[in-house]
């Protein structure tokens, strides 16, 4: 079965702060918005997100991330209460790593 994707997000990631893109169509993808590798920058990013209106089963986030700065933000994902909607089903896929891992 093939998952079709209503919304494409780019995220890279550094020690202190992260970088984030998104988009409907991936080749058109506005400019990127800088967010601080912390628990109110997780916040404010999922809010942007939550503001697109899609689906999370159908959201993909593509982490490019240095060694394991990536695990923070997906972990805030998976175990956030702010809005847990955007915990089930989203699909995150963290380079170079290719691991693969799904925030139920």
């Amino acid at each position: 079965m093939t998952t079709t994707f209503s919304l494409y997000v780019g995220v890279d990631i550094a020690a202190t702060t992260f970088t984030a893109t998104w988009a409907t169509d991936p080749a058109s993808a506005p400019r990127a918005i800088r967010f601080d590798q912390t628990a109110s920058g997780y916040a404010a990013f999922q809010q942007q997100l939550a503001a697109t209106g899609m689906c999370p089963a159908a959201t993909l986030v593509a982490l490019e991330a240095t060694g394991s700065y990536w695990v923070a933000l997906a972990t805030h994902f998976r175990v956030s209460r702010h809005a847990p909607q955007w915990t089930s089903g989203m699909r995150f896929l963290s380079a170079p790593m290719a691991l693969e891992c799904y925030a139920v």
